[in-house]
């Protein structure tokens, strides 16, 4: 897997879909681009994919024994 994605130089997204071999349209702004515009950025890393809110972050903190049937 490559450490760079295409991203569209209208918004930045890598929401790209393609619409032919040279041309790609971003599913946030839009706009249509050629895959030679596009500009290429490194991937984003996830640090951490816990809960935050709601139930799951409620559930995620809460102690096993609270949440057992």
């Amino acid at each position: 897997m490559s450490d760079e994605i295409e991203a569209c130089p209208h918004c930045g997204s890598t929401c790209l879909a393609g619409s032919g071999r040279e041309t790609l349209w971003c599913q946030d702004c839009e706009e249509t681009i050629s895959r030679a515009d596009t500009t290429r950025r490194e991937r984003c890393e996830w640090v951490d994919r816990s809960p935050t809110r709601g139930l799951a972050a409620k559930l995620d903190a809460a102690e096993p024994d609270e949440v057992a049937r």
